[in-house]
């Protein structure tokens, strides 16, 4: 949930090229907003800046003056924004908060994991997600990349449930699982409202 997800507006032409992990990623404006680490061809994927700086206790060396962007202009300043509208979200921006650094290190290290993840239509999810977080009142779309939405959560759910024990994680998957299957082409504003009056389904 703390990476950025970078879509080309023309699909002919690649974000980045083999090589390019390291490079620094400026905004409109020319400011620093993250380090590039990969690619899904034509995007790409970056880390924001102000993660970087933090955990490495760096300054990124530049000919320009560069910033970082503001929290709340960041895609994860905007889903925590979007999330705490509700009971719910709420309670589950808690938990992807407490638990996001353990998640991504078990995709990396649990093969079986990894693979699901990478079997999925990751583009398609990314901009859902990303989507979502900017406007509640776009639908909970029927599919993703040409694959059933319902089939690829439930095959995520069913995954971290082989390789995660912590019980108040599962209880959001879970939850989050019952809250999509039930509202496919509803808006996520609607969906997050019925769930805060819905108890988390197993």
């Amino acid at each position: 949930m703390d990476q950025q997800y970078i879509k080309t507006d023309d699909n002919t032409l690649n974000f980045s090229e083999p090589g390019d992990s390291g490079s620094a990623v400026v905004d409109q404006k020319g400011r620093v907003v993250g380090l590039l680490w990969g690619a899904s061809t034509p995007n790409g994927c970056s880390s924001p800046i102000a993660a970087v700086q933090s955990e490495l206790y760096i300054e990124v060396a530049t000919g320009i003056t560069a910033a970082t962007i503001p929290y709340s202009e960041t895609l994860t300043g905007q889903l925590e924004t979007a999330l705490r509208q509700t009971e719910f979200g709420s309670k589950l921006w808690r938990t992807v908060r407490r638990t996001h650094t353990r998640i991504q290190h078990q995709f990396h290290a649990t093969p079986r994991l990894l693979v699901t993840w990478q079997q999925m239509p990751q583009q398609a999810i990314f901009e859902a997600i990303t989507a979502a977080t900017r406007n509640l009142d776009t639908i909970i779309p029927a599919s993703l990349g040409g694959e059933d939405t319902v089939e690829i959560v439930s095959r995520l759910r069913d995954a971290m449930r082989r390789y995660f024990t912590d019980p108040d994680l599962l209880e959001q998957v879970d939850a989050l699982h019952a809250m999509i299957l039930g509202n496919v082409g509803q808006t996520w504003r609607h969906a997050l409202t019925r769930a805060s009056k819905t108890p988390a389904v197993a």
